[in-house]
């Protein structure tokens, strides 16, 4: 006989958190996606600033993590573009250039947290925890 447990297991894994990963760098964007499904999140990939918004208008996320310098429109320009079409979307940029004037940017049109590339995936999905806590998708 079965049970209705299982509809509540269901239930329970469609309120995971959703991400957004975004990089130009299909096996950099493979890798976070790989190691944050395995964390409980629900994840999807965008290869450029205009496939992740594409996807954002079609279809809800908790949290973007976008790369910022990208051929197409930058990590910066996602930020603002992104927030225009959810105000509750967390944003989080990850890059491998160490520029103060960017992060600044980047944290002024509404990211979250700025971090640098190589992250300890430990590190980042503790940013990430707390980005989702700020904008109230914790999990």
């Amino acid at each position: 006989m079965m049970s209705a447990e299982p509809m509540i297991v269901s239930r329970a894994a469609d309120a995971r958190p959703r991400v957004l990963v975004v990089d130009d760098e299909a096996p950099i964007a493979s890798a976070i996606a790989r190691y944050l499904r395995t964390r409980g999140y629900e994840v999807e990939t965008a290869l450029s600033g205009d496939a992740a918004l594409e996807r954002l208008e079609l279809e809800p996320f908790s949290l973007i993590l976008c790369d910022v310098r990208m051929p197409g429109l930058s990590g910066v320009e996602v930020v603002s573009r992104a927030l225009a079409v959810d105000e509750d979307v967390a944003v989080m940029m990850l890059t491998g250039v160490n520029d103060a004037p960017t992060a600044t940017d980047a944290l002024a049109r509404g990211a979250l947290d700025y971090l640098l590339k190589p992250v300890e995936l430990t590190d980042l999905e503790q940013a990430i925890e707390r980005a989702l806590h700020k904008r109230g998708h914790g999990i």
